[in-house]
Parts: C-alpha cells; sequence; structure tokens
C-alpha cells in the first residue's frame, strides 16, 4: 500500500466532493436511495463516489475502499452499505 499517495488521494477525493456539494447546492448522490444489501455495479459506485472506475479498483488494491462481491465468474459487485459506511468515514 502506498501509504503517501493514498492520503493524498483522499483528501483530493474529499476537496472535490466539497467543491461539487458548492457547487449544485445539495449533497453529492445519496447512497440511502437504495435498500439496505443492495448490489451495485462499478458505474454506480464510480457516481456515488465521484472517481473513475480504475481509481476505485486502485483504492481497493490499496486496502482503503470495500472489496467487491464476485456474483459470477466475469461480474462483480459492490455492497451499498459498504460504500456507505465508507464515505461516513471520510
Amino acid at each position: 500500500m502506498r501509504s503517501g499517495n493514498c492520503g493524498s488521494e483522499l483528501e483530493r477525493l474529499r476537496t472535490i466532493r466539497e467543491g461539487r456539494k458548492e457547487r449544485a447546492g445539495t449533497a453529492a448522490p445519496e447512497v440511502r436511495a437504495f435498500r439496505p444489501g443492495t448490489l451495485i455495479r462499478i458505474s454506480k459506485v464510480c457516481d456515488l463516489v465521484g472517481v473513475c472506475r480504475a481509481t476505485v479498483y486502485r483504492w481497493v488494491s490499496e486496502g482503503v475502499f470495500p472489496r467487491p462481491v464476485r456474483i459470477s465468474d466475469k461480474a462483480v459487485r459492490w455492497k451499498v452499505d459498504e460504500i456507505e459506511a465508507w464515505r461516513e468515514a471520510l
């Protein structure tokens, strides 16, 4: 895990998130729109967190973001509850 890069990347994410709130006048997309236990695709994870898929997978490999659940040989999903907990921990 690259701890130096990870901290600065998380700080950058916080700054982007705060900037979006100010520009839009509303909060970032809410995870609570989903029922508890829902599994979501990478595209929705990216929308909710505000980063590209490469960043999500890098954070997973660095251990700073929830791991996906494998639902088949070629498909993974994320637990919306874990994404919500991660966002609240920021």
